[in-house]
């Protein structure tokens, strides 16, 4: 899982062809394939420079099983995602 600090993201269909949406600050992905254990599902293309965080499997699986609020965000995050098709 990415957490993106600064500057714009590009959510891109795995062909580059379609763009699902544009993540800003503070926002994240990846988490997806962290939490069902499966390929990602979209790629992502920097607009301009940022930074990143990078959060491996066992820190992220950490962290949801220690914060239940934060579990319970991303579990709506990621049905959302999949509703949208990303």
């Amino acid at each position: 899982m990415c957490l993106r600090l600064t500057a714009q993201l590009e959510v891109i269909s795995r062909d580059g062809t379609s763009v699902y949406t544009t993540l800003r600050d503070g926002d994240f992905f990846g988490e997806i394939a962290l939490l069902l254990s499966k390929p990602r599902s979209a790629s992502v293309r920097a607009k301009e420079y940022c930074d990143l965080y990078v959060l491996d499997k066992d820190s992220f699986t950490q962290i949801i099983a220690d914060d239940q609020d934060f579990a319970a965000h991303i579990e709506t995050m990621v049905k959302e995602r999949q509703d949208r098709g990303m």
